[in-house]
């Protein structure tokens, strides 16, 4: 028996995991395949290759060639060797999914397909058929008729009678057939039955279809959807077009083929439309008419320097000129004269090199076949016949190259020398055979005076001038200056320069400049031996200078500069521009008071103030100060043409309370609450608030509101009041995060000891709070996504599992 229990449990489990295990979702892992095999297209069902009109006599019709002609799938194109490819740098066939042109066209939507006649302006090739609804307006200064008919079956509209003014019939319209009309011819005729019995100008007359009759069309051959449909008659070909979604990527799109009665009666060209504009052929359908488009013909791609590099279908009598045509033309950069062609070719891959001549189309004599690739090169020739002019000149850049041009007609083509040109000296730049360099003196002074002179080399293509700047032997200084001036920082040094020049560009001392100990650090010095600027060693000046520095007799006119001089300003010690701190409320002399010292503090700004009044409320009193701190944003902005979001870091003042206690700082003026006063503190001091709030989670509700504001009832605890005055604890009160916040910004919390609640004391002025309990949440387990559909299950698991190890056992 012990055995069996055992087996029992181990069962049970074994049932549990894999119900379990059951109810997890399947995990797909990435690159498997995951599909239903019914979703997997069966490939010998799809239908067999129809042969194409363009095979040259001789081919095999089942060679790769053949294949491609037939516009199979673009994996025909991966199995052509890539050695023959990968020989012809930049001529991979360009093969896309979309088809050739005009396919994308009509898969777009570019055509609406109209529902109702109102939604449409019919045109005078519109025929008329039994069922259409038609509009004859009338209108004069005085009055508009407006008259409605509906074709009958038999083809005709009976048109109303006319009556004079005693009501006796003059005669009528009668019946007037109108069916197989065009909607131009019967405008004409019915404008000149009415004529008869009306007045009213040509302008004045107006047909119009109200609404018109159903037929039935099929769209059939090489498109998305075929079938039958029922359309109004409004559509014309291309509109129907839009119900199949399109032709397929083997469907033409040059013999679109309408069918009436059994004959072709119009063979659409999408290209006449698309290149020409030509709109005649795209014309309305009758009932039962047949739109059958039939597999696509010869199918030719040109790739390059074109307008625009695609496929294009071609009519068998079609050639390179209606090729480069239908592709918009050459691009400017194209070379006309020759092109090449990638073939396939008794079962290989080649390419063909011919000549062509734009100006003479028919010089091309060749054929293009099903599957050729047309390549238009670019030239890639680099410019060669220029010359550079580079440096002091007016205009330098790149000029053309004229044979016999020399230095100074290249110098006159930029416009001449600048007023800086070193003309003792220019250079010529030259590449040699073997493309090294060579620097070629020219005397430019010489060749500027007498341009017939032999100094007035003779330019190559792509030779170099250039003319140096006299800048470039300049020396140029700087001299600095620091401190309690107004415009700190780094002058430009020249001769002659004094320091009362440079005081005057520094905008002159500041209010706390300490003029009577002015440093000078320099490092170099004129040498008059030399003639030129010489280093020293590291020198340390210190002088007095009036602050009235203009004066005529101040030092500072006869201190002569010298370059990397250096100026340093010390402001007065302990001088500081006067900076306030503020005190509000219950003192005896509130507003502004400056911080007279370093270390003035709360008790001393109080002191100023006068002290309290006697209704200041200490406990309430609050500091506030104003520090610096960072806040980051989301910002937009453009990144190589996308936009992205990137996070900025703004800096912003912020003015924050802080806890102080004046009954500490007026017993103990060394108390950590006694702050020392900055630049914009605010001390607010209020009066004594004689009141208690109570709020939060208190079984007390005044005006739908769970807060209470009562008189002060002395030092209790927060229990007490909530217990007298807020009608005790809400039943999901959350006792034990009861706080007080008290006047100044403190707040207090309950504590424990042992088992109890330790509730702080109210002060007047206080804010009692009372939180809720969370709300529960439902921890996970097993059990928790038990339905009653899975509990059944596990259920007749365990037993069924049970009966069969009972069953063993007592065979055993």
């Amino acid at each position: 028996m012990h055995q069996i229990s055992k087996y029992f449990f181990v069962g049970l489990l074994v049932c549990l995991a894999s119900a379990v295990f059951s109810q997890l979702p399947t995990v797909q892992y990435p690159g498997t395949n995951q599909f239903p095999t019914d979703t997997i297209p069966d490939i010998s069902t799809q239908p067999p290759v129809t042969t194409m009109p363009g095979n040259r006599p001789g081919e095999k019709t089942d060679s790769l060639k053949n294949k491609l002609r037939n516009n199979e799938p673009d994996s025909v194109f991966i199995k052509v060797p890539k050695n023959k490819v990968g020989e012809i740098k930049g001529i991979t066939p360009n093969v896309d999914s979309i088809g050739i042109f005009g396919h994308d066209y009509l898969r777009a939507n570019n055509f609406v397909f109209y529902e109702k006649a109102t939604d449409v302006q019919v045109d005078d090739a519109y025929i008329l058929g039994p069922d259409d609804n038609i509009t004859v307006s009338i209108w004069n200064d005085y009055d508009i008729q407006s008259d409605n008919f509906t074709i009958t079956e038999e083809g005709y509209i009976e048109l109303p009678a006319i009556f004079d003014m005693s009501g006796r019939e003059q005669g009528g319209f009668g019946r007037i057939y109108l069916a197989g009309l065009s909607f131009g011819k019967a405008r004409e005729l019915l404008r000149s039955q009415y004529s008869n019995y009306y007045t009213f100008s040509r302008e004045d007359f107006e047909l119009s279809l109200s609404a018109s009759r159903t037929i039935n069309v099929n769209l059939v051959g090489e498109v998305e959807k075929p079938g039958a449909y029922k359309i109004p008659a409004i559509n014309t070909v291309f509109n129907a077009l839009k119900l199949t979604q399109g032709p397929t990527r083997k469907g033409s799109v040059r013999n679109i083929q309408i069918k009436r009665n059994g004959q072709t009666i119009e063979t659409i060209d999408l290209y006449n439309y698309l290149m020409r504009g030509e709109t005649s052929q795209n014309i309305y359908l009758q009932d039962n008419d047949v739109v059958f488009i039939p597999p696509i013909g010869k199918v030719v791609e040109i790739d390059g320097a074109v307008r625009r590099e695609m496929k294009y279908e071609l009519k068998q009598n079609e050639g390179l000129s209606d090729l480069l045509f239908y592709a918009g033309g050459f691009e400017a950069s194209a070379v006309k004269s020759k092109a090449q062609i990638l073939r396939y070719e008794n079962d290989d891959y080649v390419i063909r090199d011919f000549s062509y001549n734009p100006d003479r189309p028919a010089s091309f004599q060749g054929n293009l076949y099903d599957g050729d690739v047309v390549m238009i090169k670019r030239v890639e020739k680099e410019i060669e016949n220029f010359v550079v002019a580079d440096g002091a000149l007016e205009q330098p850049g790149r000029f053309e190259f004229v044979n016999g041009m020399r230095v100074t007609d290249l110098i006159e083509r930029a416009n001449g020398l600048r007023y800086d040109a070193f003309k003792e000296k220019a250079y010529i730049v030259r590449y040699n055979d073997d493309l090294e360099t060579i620097n070629i003196p020219v005397e430019l002074d010489i060749i500027i005076d007498n341009p017939a002179a032999e100094e007035n080399i003779e330019l190559y293509p792509k030779d170099e001038l250039e003319i140096l700047s006299k800048e470039v032997f300049a020396d140029r200084f700087n001299v600095e200056i620091y401190g309690q001036v107004k415009k700190p920082g780094r002058y430009t040094f020249g001769d002659n320069l004094i320091l009362q020049d440079l005081l005057i560009k520094a905008g002159g001392f500041k209010t706390d400049a300490l003029t009577q100990e002015i440093e000078l650090h320099r490092v170099v010095d004129y040498s008059v031996e030399e003639d030129r600027i010489v280093p020293v060693r590291n020198v340390i000046d210190k002088f007095s200078v009036d602050y009235r520095f203009l004066n005529n007799d101040n030092p500072a006119k006869l201190m002569e500069l010298q370059p990397y001089d250096q100026i340093f300003v010390r402001s007065i010690p302990d001088f500081e521009i006067p900076k306030n701190v503020t005190i509000n409320g219950e003192v005896k002399l509130p507003g502004k008071y400056p911080i007279i010292t370093k270390d003035m503090r709360i008790s001393d700004l109080i002191d100023q103030a006068g002290g309290l009044t006697p209704y200041a409320y200490k406990d309430g009193a609050k500091f506030y100060r104003e520090t610096d701190s960072t806040i980051v944003r989301e910002k937009e902005v453009e990144i190589a043409g996308r936009t992205e979001t990137k996070n900025q870091k703004i800096n912003i003042k912020v003015t924050r309370p802080y806890v102080i206690d004046l009954n500490r700082i007026a017993t103990n003026r060394s108390s950590v609450h006694n702050l020392v006063l900055l630049p914009g503190d605010r001390i607010e001091v209020p009066r004594v608030d004689e009141t208690v709030s109570i709020g939060g989670a208190i079984r007390s509700e005044i005006n739908d509101t769970s807060l209470v504001n009562i008189a002060y009832h002395g030092r209790k605890n927060a229990k007490w009041y909530i217990n007298n005055f807020g009608a005790g604890f809400d039943e999901d009160a959350l006792k034990r995060s009861t706080t007080v916040i008290y006047p100044n910004g403190q707040a207090k919390g309950t504590t424990k000891f042992l088992f109890f609640n330790v509730y702080p004391e109210v002060e007047p002025g206080s804010d009692i709070e009372v939180a809720f309990k969370p709300p529960k949440e439902d921890k996970p387990g097993f059990f928790r996504d038990l339905t009653a559909e899975r509990t059944l299950a596990l259920i007749t698991s365990a037993a069924t599992t049970t009966a069969l190890i009972l069953a063993i056992s007592r065979r055993n």
